[in-house]
């Protein structure tokens, strides 16, 4: 449990300094070198990819600490004789 609260802070604070690159990005208007094409979309891509990775982690957090039972159950596999 302690090992997921520490990813999630540092997954958290990852998150929101790579929403401070997205913003600074879409204020400077900066375009790839060769093409020409705006970095916002791809920057956006990853930001939403971290925002993504933060709810599950959360998900993850929450279900270890409150259901740490049912964790368990669907981690048990079953063999088939």
């Amino acid at each position: 449990m302690f090992a997921t609260l520490v990813l999630l802070f540092v997954v958290t604070v990852q998150t929101i300094t790579l929403f401070d690159k997205v913003r600074a990005t879409y204020v400077d208007h900066v375009l790839t070198y060769d093409l020409n094409i705006p970095d916002l979309a791809f920057f956006a891509v990853a930001w939403l990819g971290d925002v993504s990775a933060v709810l599950l982690i959360a998900i993850r957090t929450y279900r270890l600490v409150f259901q740490p039972q049912a964790l368990h159950d669907a981690s048990e596999t079953k063999t088939v004789e």
